[in-house]
């Protein structure tokens, strides 16, 4: 399973999740963070799981194609969710613990926190980039 394919289901997945979590936003519907990431991570450890079986056995590469997109499906769903809320691209919510945690990382860096979403999208796509790079050597 190359690098592309992982990463063209993390962004389609990433595209379903945060349509529905921005309807749930616009219906005025609480959002189940905890939840959520429950669902992502149990995903993730399935498509990993799915990857060992067609190979036969558990490979690095797997695990690096499951973390590179991890990494992409985060910076889509948050991209997305922000567009279709018509907020700036990279904007950031304190309404959940992921987005406070980037408002931290950015304040230990002696940035602003809205800077967070910035700070966010950069170490998302370096960690996609570096292992797309480590897949190619892999594969």
């Amino acid at each position: 399973m190359t690098i592309e394919y992982t990463y063209s289901l993390a962004i389609l997945f990433a595209l379903i999740t945060a349509g529905v979590d921005a309807l749930l936003v616009l219906l005025h519907q609480p959002i189940r963070h905890s939840s959520r990431v429950g669902l992502r991570a149990g995903i993730a450890l399935g498509y990993l799981m799915w990857l060992a079986m067609l190979a036969g056995q558990l490979q690095w590469l797997h695990l690096v194609n499951v973390v590179g997109g991890s990494a992409v499906a985060s910076a889509a769903f948050r991209g997305w969710m922000n567009l279709l809320r018509e907020k700036p691209l990279a904007y950031i919510s304190t309404s959940n613990a992921t987005d406070r945690w980037w408002m931290r990382r950015a304040r230990t860096l002696g940035l602003a926190d809205e800077k967070g979403g910035h700070l966010a999208y950069l170490v998302e796509y370096s960690v996609a980039l570096l292992c797309a790079l480590v897949a190619s050597h892999l594969q």
